[in-house]
């Protein structure tokens, strides 16, 4: 049959490559070995030395992998855990101010028992300072302080104090003195530069506590 004899000089031809594929793999591989030294020579045993203490040295210098986007911020620690000065904003909520610079709370833990509050300036100048303290806001203490401030301190002259009923939490404190009314005052700017500011007084006793306006420098 005509199909029988193309299929076996099929076959028979692809064993002759098998075989020929063999020889000359096995003829390559002795030749390999014998133009292979056996052993090399100084400058090449020196040359082999030296790459391999130089990818030694490399790997030892290499830095330890790190989380990326991780840093690590400047931490300190308040052991005796001081008392902070707390302020009102004009919305209304507590706010934490310490050697001229605010923070908002943006967190309370209900199990951990802290605040976690983060610089006023922190959209404006990305600042990172963030400060945990106790959750009690009427006796604020200072636990941990993170960070450094990349912006200098508020100046003193730029805000109007007012001075809060003790009586009252900031919330309360807030509403009471939107309704209350008294006389209204010129004050001079701390530092004298000619700005004022109106001062809103009232028989309330006073406290610690402060509210802080804006004013406007003339």
């Amino acid at each position: 049959m005509p199909e029988l004899d193309l299929l076996s000089s099929r076959i028979s031809n692809l064993e002759r490559i098998v075989v020929a594929l063999i020889k000359w793999t096995d003829f390559t591989w002795k030749q390999f070995h014998q133009q292979r030294p056996d052993h090399y020579d100084i400058d090449e045993a020196e040359i082999l030395r030296n790459y391999a203490q130089e990818n030694k040295q490399c790997v030892d210098l290499e830095p330890p992998p790190s989380s990326p986007g991780k840093r690590t911020l400047p931490t300190k620690h308040f052991p005796t855990r001081p008392r902070v000065d707390t302020v009102t904003s004009l919305r209304g909520k507590p706010m934490i101010s310490m050697n001229g610079f605010f923070f908002h709370c943006i967190a309370n833990g209900d199990i951990s028992k802290r605040r976690i509050w983060t610089c006023d300036q922190r959209t404006k100048t990305k600042c990172p300072v963030r400060l945990h303290s106790t959750s009690e806001v009427s006796d604020l203490r200072l636990i941990v302080e993170m960070g450094v401030h990349n912006h200098p301190p508020d100046p003193a002259a730029g805000r109007v104090r007012k001075i809060m009923n003790p009586d009252r939490s900031p919330h309360d404190n807030f509403a009471h003195s939107s309704q209350s009314s008294g006389q209204l005052q010129i004050q001079q700017s701390p530092d004298g530069g000619g700005g004022s500011a109106l001062l809103q007084s009232s028989t309330t006793t006073f406290n610690s506590s402060v509210m802080y306006y804006p004013i406007m420098q003339s």
